[in-house]
């Protein structure tokens, strides 16, 4: 992934509520950023076993004592990797989503989104799911907090969409609040069957079914919106 401006201030300011104050700690970031990534490369590349601190150090062409001035060791590196990805994940799936036209659109591209990004860091999902991999108590339950912080985060974006398409009429008087979660745990299933059980469908394809499957359930019996012009998933996983 190649480091977007954006989203580097989205994750600056996510970790911080003041504003960087200078050159010098831009730098700090933008270092620990380089750590951050060399972690998920080798994280999907070759696995948890993979992940050393000398690993770490080769690929982002620096010392292993560079790695221990931002991180205490091997827990904490692996758990500030996961957030990260977390983020970025949730920093593409907040663009991916403002740029359907009709809510229909957005639903589909949180659902090509969410698919495509934990299918291609596979292995750091697969850690956040198994969060006993952590050698430490106080690591793993900041693995389930992180979890579920995430989940909020995800939860309300979907809320505002369900909500947005029972005002427009084609979907069900339903609680958006539960129908959030209904999304979610089909969201869930179907990232748990592409990791574990394989998928022939592609992720287009994919998200295509499942939105069909979430709406069959949600949209009003007579109301079936227009087809609109057809969206391509691709353009929200860039």
């Amino acid at each position: 992934m190649k480091l977007s401006r954006a989203f580097f201030r989205f994750w600056v300011r996510e970790d911080r509520s003041e504003a960087v104050a200078d050159v010098d700690e831009w730098r700090r970031w933008i270092r620990k950023y380089a750590i951050l990534e060399a972690a998920r490369r080798i994280l999907n590349r070759h696995g948890l076993e993979g992940l050393t601190v000398d690993a770490v150090a080769r690929e982002a062409g620096i010392t292993k004592a560079t790695v221990y001035a931002y991180f205490a060791g091997r827990d904490e590196l692996l758990f500030e990797t996961v957030r990260y990805v977390m983020k970025r994940f949730r920093y593409g799936w907040l663009r991916a989503v403002r740029r359907g036209r009709t809510t229909r659109q957005k639903l589909l591209r949180a659902f090509g989104y969410y698919l495509h990004h934990v299918e291609a860091n596979r292995s750091v999902f697969e850690v956040l799911y198994r969060g006993l991999l952590f050698t430490t108590e106080a690591s793993r339950s900041a693995c389930k907090a992180l979890i579920h912080g995430e989940l909020n985060h995800y939860h309300g974006l979907l809320k505002e969409l369900v909500a947005q398409g029972i005002a427009e009429g084609w979907l069900r008087s339903v609680p958006p609040d539960e129908a959030a979660f209904f999304v979610l745990h089909v969201l869930h299933g179907a990232v748990m069957r592409r990791i574990h059980g394989g998928v022939d469908l592609s992720v287009r394809d994919h998200a295509r079914t499942l939105l069909s499957f979430c709406l069959r359930g949600l949209m009003r019996p007579s109301v079936r919106p227009a087809p609109g012009p057809r969206v391509s998933v691709q353009e929200g996983q860039r």
